[in-house]
């Protein structure tokens, strides 16, 4: 769950204190009230009446929540907006709670992959797609034998062996007697790389290849719309939410199969 995707922070506790309780019972929210430093009741009376959090109080519970920097500034703005008695102090607080919410909705902040390694040599490893596809598909047991991955991709025994060989000196794959097997996921560009574009566009390519493929479990999926500004919003949120989910799904997945997804949603 994600704090940016909401305009309320009592929303967002009352989020929060509901998936506690799944996962360790109907004493969560006196967790939170122990944490901001107030009883139970208060907290009670916040959530469901007029009552406001103080700003040392959010910033506890910002504290007990684990909040990264950027998402601890959009909760105690959050806060401050509810307990504003002035509409143009709301209005003042609204432009900073927009901003950061901006930033937050950025994948990179979500992700939170600051501390993810960012891959050596980038330039060769984000040129073509197939470097990043046989990357992870060395995680796959099945597909640790270079003629393993050359009838996968139906590509030739030299250029396979190129790119392991790349992918090993890059410390992201070792080979194991006559297996290739993944050493590191954990990598990304940092946010400001030009080779961002290229990856994107390498993957969408890729994506038109498959358009050829007759097989109904591939998505494609593309539209116009024209709505309200409010219901981007929701759109938008709702891409995040289906984001987070299957990253949630991915994390603890048996590796059998691999798939790619690519996802793009703009205004125009």
């Amino acid at each position: 769950m994600n704090v940016f995707d909401y305009n309320c922070y009592k929303d967002f506790l009352r989020k929060i204190i509901e998936q506690g309780r799944k996962k360790i019972g109907r004493g969560y929210q006196g967790m939170l009230a122990d944490s901001a430093g107030c009883h139970r009741p208060y907290l009670s009376s916040v959530l469901n009446g007029n009552s406001h959090l103080t700003p040392e109080q959010a910033m506890a519970l910002a504290d007990f929540l684990d909040f990264n920097t950027l998402e601890e500034e959009y909760f105690l703005e959050l806060v401050n907006y509810a307990r504003a008695g002035t509409t143009k102090l709301r209005g003042h607080i609204k432009k900073r709670l927009d901003a950061t919410r901006i930033k937050g909705f950025s994948l990179i902040h979500r992700f939170n992959v600051e501390d993810r390694d960012i891959v050596t040599s980038p330039d060769i490893y984000y040129s073509t797609w197939i470097y990043a596809v046989i990357h992870i598909l060395t995680s796959i047991p099945k597909f640790q034998k270079v003629e393993d991955i050359c009838e996968k991709l139906k590509l030739e025994k030299k250029h396979v062996l190129e790119v392991l060989q790349n992918l090993i000196k890059l410390e992201l794959v070792e080979k194991r007697n006559e297996l290739f097997i993944i050493k590191n996921t954990s990598v990304h560009l940092g946010r400001d790389s030009d080779l961002n574009r290229t990856n994107h566009l390498n993957f969408r390519a890729l994506g038109m290849e498959q358009l050829l493929r007759k097989d109904e479990a591939i998505i494609n999926y593309t539209a116009v719309h024209s709505l309200a500004k409010s219901d981007i919003e929701k759109i938008h949120r709702s891409f995040l939410e289906a984001i987070d989910e299957s990253r949630e799904i991915v994390k603890d997945s048996k590796e059998e199969e691999l798939v790619s997804i690519s996802l793009d949603f703009f205004q125009l």
